[in-house]
Formats: structure tokens, sequence, C-alpha cells
């Protein structure tokens, strides 16, 4: 019985452990808590021991201000007083600060130097037409101007702003505000020569008879003026005043007219060597000069009746060259009773 009983028990153990052994987990699978607290740290350290593989981006360091200025430029500024400012400047790739005075008649304001506006300011050093400047008044300026080959020279006189306008000297002309030196051109046509000055300025001038015998010429000179010369004419010849020219004389009065035998006008012609005009013999005779053709004659007239021989002063005028000739010439002039 005691054999039995024994046997019993010693089977029950054997069942017991049995069944243990195959219900006990694995004794290397560890507690949830423990994996996951595992998982955590190697997560990290493959994080901390991971190579980083380099990119295409280029990173660049960004330099301090004082090695990134540019030369002279002004990078702030303040006004230390009314007349002197302080400016920030790049100099050799650094920062410096420099007091400068402001120019006389200007104001330091807002960290720049501006005209004083209670002061006449001029840049040209006053009433000066060769040099272009401005005048500043009250926040305004009034600058030199050209208008139609003039100036306008603004400066200033007793703190207030004036203005004259005003030609250039001849041989300058107006260009941007001043006058300027600018060579004359001249061109002669026909008989007329014109200076052109450049600043709406001309010298005309025209070949005229100087007389009977000679001719004021006029020609262009290099320096793009004119020169001035006399011409003789021949002893044969005089100055035709339709041509301006030395001609063989003809029978004419110097204007192109051709003189006829006709007591009742004062005229005379060119005769030999010299201006004929009729006269009187006496009081009732006329010496009449005319022209046979282009002959020049003279007869001696008796003037009709109730008619007397008298003398007048005569002026011609050539229309063309303006050129006029004053002499006494007789005509017969009617008696009233």
């Amino acid at each position: 019985m005691k054999k039995i009983f024994a046997l019993l028990i010693l089977v029950g153990i054997i069942t017991i452990f049995t069944f243990g052994c195959i219900q006990q987990p694995e004794t290397n699978q560890k507690p949830i808590e423990e994996i996951i607290f595992t998982a955590n740290v190697t997560s990290e350290t493959n994080v901390t021991n991971q190579t980083i593989q380099p990119t295409n981006e280029t990173t660049q360091e960004i330099p301090d201000k004082e090695s990134t200025c540019i030369e002279s430029k002004v990078y702030s500024g303040k006004c230390l007083d009314n007349a002197n400012i302080e400016e920030e400047i790049c100099t050799n790739g650094k920062l410096e600060k420099v007091v400068a005075p402001c120019e006389k008649e200007y104001l330091c304001t807002n960290a720049v130097c501006k005209p004083d506006p209670t002061k006449c300011i001029e840049t040209d050093g006053g009433e000066n037409k060769t040099v272009f400047g401005k005048v500043l008044f009250n926040n305004t300026e009034y600058v030199d101007k050209c208008i139609m080959g003039d100036i306008i020279e603004y400066y200033c006189s007793n703190g207030k702003v004036l203005s004259t306008r005003d030609n250039c000297d001849v041989g300058m002309h107006c260009i941007n505000g001043s006058c300027t030196s600018w060579a004359p051109t001249c061109n002669k046509k026909g008989n007329t020569v014109t200076v052109d000055y450049h600043n709406y300025h001309y010298d005309i001038k025209t070949d005229s008879c100087n007389g009977y015998y000679a001719i004021t010429k006029y020609v262009c000179a290099s320096n793009g003026s004119y020169e001035e010369t006399e011409v003789t004419c021949a002893s044969d010849e005089w100055c035709s005043t339709e041509t301006i020219k030395c001609e063989k004389k003809k029978c004419d009065n110097g204007y192109g007219n051709i003189i006829t035998k006709d007591t009742s006008i004062p005229d005379g012609i060119y005769c030999e060597n010299s201006f004929c005009a009729d006269y009187c013999l006496d009081n009732i005779t006329i010496k009449e000069a005319y022209c046979d053709g282009k002959t020049a004659k003279n007869a001696t007239v008796d003037c009709p009746t109730r008619y007397v021989c008298t003398s007048t002063l005569v002026n011609k005028t050539n229309t063309e060259t303006n050129v006029s000739n004053a002499f006494y010439a007789a005509y017969c002039k009617f008696i009233e009773n």
C-alpha cells in the first residue's frame, strides 16, 4: 500500500514538472517593458553613430560688417550741430567715423548738409555769364539757362535773387546756361556776305559802289568772319550800281536809267570821267546832259516860254544796294503870272 502511494506521488511530481516546462516562457524572452526600453536605446544609438552624407549645398559664412563695406560709401551719419556732420564711412575695408564741416551757407539737417533757406547762395561766383550756375534761396533753385540765344543769368544781390537777360559776347554762344566760345561761320552769296555768330546775331555786308570809281567789297576770312577791301576802277571804267562791278563807261545815270533830253526833269549822267548834271547857262538856257544810245552827250536848250532855268538838289537812291547820290541839277521851271 505504501509502495502504491509513493508511486502516485512520484507520477504527480513528474507530471507537474513536465507541464511547467511546457508552459514556462523561453529564458531569452524579455518583458515588454524591457523590450521597449532596449529598442529606444538602440534607435538612439543608431542615430548617434550614423555617418552624415555630404550634400551639394554650399554653406557661406557671413562676414562681419567691417570686412564687407563698400569703399567710400557712407553708412550712417548724424548732425553734431548746425555746421558739422559726423558720418560713418568705409575706408580701407573698415568703417570709420569722420567729422566734416558743412559748406558755407549750408546747415546740417537730418544728417545732410543742406542750403540755408534764409540765405541767397550762388554757385558760380555771382553774375558770371561764362560759368553755368544756380542760385539757391528759400528751398528753391534758380538755374542759369539759354533762351533764343540769350543767357538768363541768376545772381544774389543784397540777399535777394535777381536775374538778367543778355547777349553772349561776339564769338560766343549760349550753351547749357553759359556763354561758350563758338567760332563764327561766313558765307558769301552774290554780293552779300553773312557772318553767323551762332547766338542769333549776324553781320550782313553787301558790296557797294564807293563813289563812281571804286567798290567796297566784302570777302569771308579764314577765322569765320569777314574782311573789307576797296577796289578802284580803271581810268576808263566806273562802278555800275546795277552789278556793283567796274565796267566800261556807258551812258546812264548810275542807276540803270537811260537819260533822255528832257529839260523838265533835273538829272545827270555819267560822262567821260565824272558825273555830269544838267545846269543853267543863264535864267532861260539850260545845258542838258543826255544819252544818245550809249553815248553821253549834252545840248544847249532854251527853256519854253514862261519857264526859267532853276537848280535844285537831287538825291537818288538805289533800292537794291541802298547807295545814294546827292547832286544839284537844273531844269526848266514854269512861272505863273
